[in-house]
């Protein structure tokens, strides 16, 4: 509802805008799972502390989305500089089909040394499309009852039966259309 005077966020943002983003979403994720067939990249942030030296990364490769984090405590001898680093090299598979949930795509693994203490977490590309198919699937959905609803003689809004009243619907009071 827009009020005369006053600023309403309805005006400036569609309607179908939720849609629409994560639509964009999924072309994104889609076209970067294609993209990880060809060629792997990675993007490490690297940042030293008090006292250990941390590590970001986010590798995407062969399909599948790799998160991990290193912490190395300082020992005496230099470490690796701190900065954003970008590879990309040929296509190459994150993981081992060992079992069933690697054969799907996921893995996780921790490892704790005594000055280095690393964690990595795989998903294929698809689990991370799957959030943002959601929306797009509840609004075809939607759509759908409406379609059904308008063949049948019903109320698109609410579903009520109107073939004794044409005009309105008097359980809503949606004009009937179609």
């Amino acid at each position: 509802m827009t009020v005369r005077g006053r600023w309403s966020v309805r005006r400036y943002i569609p309607r179908r805008s939720g849609l629409y983003l994560c639509v964009g979403a999924i072309a994104l994720v889609v076209a970067w799972g294609v993209r990880s067939t060809f060629v792997t990249d990675n993007v490490e942030f690297g940042y030293a502390g008090q006292e250990a030296h941390n590590a970001v990364g986010v590798t995407s490769g062969r399909g599948q989305l790799r998160l991990a984090y290193a912490r190395r405590v300082r020992p005496e001898e230099a470490l690796a500089p701190t900065g954003t680093r970008w590879a990309r090299t040929p296509p190459q598979k994150l993981l081992s089909d060992k079992t069933f949930w690697t054969r799907a795509g996921f893995y996780a693994s921790t490892g704790f040394r005594p000055r280095l203490q690393v964690v990595n977490v795989v998903i294929p590309h698809w689990f991370v499309a799957l959030p943002f198919a959601s929306v797009p699937a509840w609004h075809a959905a939607r759509a759908v009852r409406r379609r059904w609803r308008l063949a049948r003689g019903r109320c698109r809004k609410c579903g009520y039966d109107l073939r004794g009243t044409p005009g309105a619907c008097p359980e809503c009071g949606a004009a009937a259309s179609g």
